[in-house]
Order: C-alpha cells, then structure tokens, then sequence
C-alpha cells in the first residue's frame, strides 16, 4: 500500500514538472509569429540567408511563424537600431553583419543605438571572406595598380558606416591610396549594380554575393579579405599575403590592423536578439538556429546556390568581437579619417 501511495505521488510529481515545462516553452513559439529583422534591401546576400533559413526555424520552433522584416538604411544601423531596443520576449531577432556593428561601434558613428557587447548572439551563419573588385571594363588588372593609381578611386557602399564602406577605408588607410565613397544604395544588391554599370571605381561585398558575379564576368577580383585563397579564385591573392609579402613594407601597427580586419569576418553573418533575453528563451532560440544551421537539406541547398553555411556558436561570437575591441584604439583614428570622406 505504502509503495502505491509513494509511486501515485512520484507520477503526479512528474506530471506536474512536465507540465509545467510546457507551459514556460509552449507561450514562445506555438501560434506566434517571430520577426528577423534584415537591416539591407531585398535581394542580397543577408536578404537571401535569412529566407533561406526562415522554413527551417519555423521547423524547429514547432508551431511557430517567422517573417522576414528588411528595414534598409545608414548602413544598417536602422534596422539594427530597431532590432536591438525590441522587447527582449524572444519574437524579434536581427541577421546582420558583425563587421558592421564592431566598425561602427569603434567609430561611435551617428546613428548607432545598439552596444555591440550587450547584443544576445545566437549564432553565426558563415564566414564568408570579402572580395574587392572593379568593374569588367576597369581599367585596373591587379590590387598593385589600384595602390598606385594617380587619382581618387570611387567605390559604392551600402552607406555611410557600413562594414565594407570601413574596411576599404582601412585598406587604403593602411596601402595609402585616395578613395571617394558614393553612398545612398538600399542595399548591397544596389551597390553591386553601380559597379556593374561601371559607374565606380571599386566594390567589395562577401564572396557569396561576389562570386556570381565575378563568374559571370560582370567584375573582376582584385584581392580577397582572408587568410586563404578561395578555391574558385586560386589566381586572385589575398589581402593577408600581400600585407606580409616583401613588396609593402607596411610595419607591425599594420600588420596588426590588417590581421585584425580579416578576423572580424568571422563574425560577418550573425544572428542575434536583443539585449535581456532571458536564459531559458536564449537557449531555445539558440538551439534552434544550432539544428537549423546542421539541417542537411539547408546545407545542400545553401551549397546549391553558393550560400555556404559555416555555424559558429552565440557564445564564441560574443567573445570575438570582445577581443576585435581590443584593439579598438589602434582603429578608431583611421575610421574617424574614412567617415569625413563622406562629408
């Protein structure tokens, strides 16, 4: 008798933790609808991620609706400004470059509402290097001739404080070359078209938005932001061997900034929530975007247009951008330079 009273009380125990379990994730995702925010236009690379990703979160949130909301604008900061002062209820969440927010950040640029360190990062899609290119009539053959050129270079940009608009004026900062931005497209998308049209000098974006149109022979590389070489462009040299090789002398400071600049696209396409998310709602989110990155199909199909998925955890995304700050003062002077070339 003793033992049925014990085993009855067991079960309704459990019944009751099992229940209760429910209740606290059942409220987050069944029948409600969660927001990405993609601060660009329709039709790029951060665009493309996001609709690619969308059916597979709605997988593994059960229940759940997941929209993709672009709010373009100052180089992203709109839409990240929006996203990082939405409630932290774990319905609004934001896919966008970190290379942008750790620039912007360290150049206090106006606009900028988020503080990057208090972001809760869920995880990263990819790594993508970025690639910088001209026009296929350009003028330019190689990166060399580009150092060397006996005017200013006009290059089109997202907008002022995008991370590529920073990153070119850091390379020329760092090669000592003049550059003029042409500002004001919605989106990569756009900024792409002004270099097709050969309308600028120059345009870099991430290698899943470049390639395609480097195959299709509407720009040409000049050099890619990384360490390694990409195997589709074995012939193009990377910014990494040319700041070490024995044509530039470039010096330690540099060095150290060029090293600097290919480590923070580690951190190119991440995926984050507001700041005060709470701990149960972070680990389901994270666990979610986690199974959806390793999702076989997402994978073969993300290969199948040249979108390649390279998951990193939210917690190792915190702590790169944590040590890329670091280094923030060694920075700061020459974004403050690149931001008056807009004025």
């Amino acid at each position: 008798m003793k033992n049925s009273v014990r085993f009855l009380i067991l079960a309704i125990l459990i019944f009751g933790l099992t229940v209760t379990g429910l209740s606290e994730e059942k409220p987050f995702y069944e029948g409600k609808t969660i927001r990405i925010i993609v601060p660009s236009g329709v039709g790029g690379g951060f665009d493309t991620y996001a609709r690619m990703l969308q059916p597979y979160l709605e997988k593994y949130l059960p229940g759940s609706t997941v929209i993709v909301d672009n709010i373009p604008g100052a180089g992203g900061s709109i839409g990240r400004n929006l996203a990082f002062t939405a409630k932290p209820d774990g319905y609004t969440i934001c896919i966008s470059d970190g290379k942008d927010m750790v620039f912007s950040t360290i150049a206090e640029a106006e606009g900028v509402k988020y503080e990057i360190d208090k972001w809760t990062y869920l995880g990263r899609i990819t790594n993508e290097s970025s690639i910088l290119t001209v026009p296929a009539k350009s003028q330019f053959i190689s990166f060399e001739e580009i150092i060397n050129a006996d005017r200013r270079l006009s290059f089109s940009s997202a907008g002022v404080g995008a991370g590529e608009y920073f990153a070119l004026g850091v390379i020329a900062h760092v090669f000592d070359f003049e550059i003029l931005p042409v500002t004001g497209y919605a989106g990569s998308k756009e900024a792409s078209m002004a270099a097709i049209r050969g309308e600028v000098d120059l345009w870099q974006y991430s290698s899943g938005t470049t390639l395609p149109l480097i195959k299709s022979g509407d720009v040409k590389p000049m050099v890619i932001y990384g360490f390694e070489r990409e195997s589709e462009l074995p012939e193009v040299p990377t910014l990494f061997e040319i700041a070490n090789g024995n044509k530039f002398n470039l010096g330690e400071t540099n060095k150290k900034i060029i090293k600097a600049m290919i480590n923070v696209n580690e951190v190119k396409r991440v995926i984050m929530a507001p700041p005060g998310l709470d701990e149960r709602k972070t680990e389901i989110l994270r666990d979610a975007v986690k199974k959806a990155l390793h999702d076989p199909e997402l994978i073969a199909h993300a290969n199948q247009i040249n979108r390649p998925i390279a998951y990193l955890e939210g917690e190792k995304i915190a702590q790169l951008i944590s040590e890329t700050m670091e280094i923030k003062d060694l920075i700061k002077p020459i974004l403050d330079e690149t931001l008056k070339l807009a004025q």
